[in-house]
């Protein structure tokens, strides 16, 4: 008995034509170049805020600045140490409050700021 077998250029012609039936957007091919990587998202979001120059006036000195998601906030390591919490959208300053001698560097938790104080050797929670 003969078997008749099908040529493989026919198969692999009709494997190409089922997947671009079922994929005929090309849905099975790589992102395009230009498609955005996720993980720079935040940063083309933001953008034109940092190429726009901005400067917003804090206390002398100013060293330390952490972000709580909604608000700006730097230190200056004036002699009298000062915290100043700004609003990161306009720059209003929403309050400057002391802490320690030279105060240095700041940290968010997620509740609470926390200010290094060099010459007290203490930490201040704000």
């Amino acid at each position: 008995m003969k078997m008749n077998l099908v040529p493989r250029s026919y198969l692999l012609a009709t494997i190409l034509l089922v997947a671009m039936t079922l994929f005929p957007s090309g849905a099975f091919a790589a992102a395009p170049a230009d498609t955005p990587n996720p993980l720079q998202v935040a940063i083309l979001r933001w953008y034109p805020a940092n190429t726009a120059g901005l400067q917003f006036a804090v206390g002398p000195s100013p060293i330390g600045v952490a972000f709580d998601g909604a608000n700006i906030w730097v230190t200056s390591q004036a002699t009298s140490g000062t915290v100043t919490e700004l609003r990161a959208s306009d720059g209003t300053n929403l309050g400057t409050y002391p802490v320690g001698d030279m105060s240095a560097f700041i940290a968010f938790d997620g509740t609470q700021m926390w200010v290094t104080n060099s010459n007290g050797n203490t930490i201040s929670k704000l």
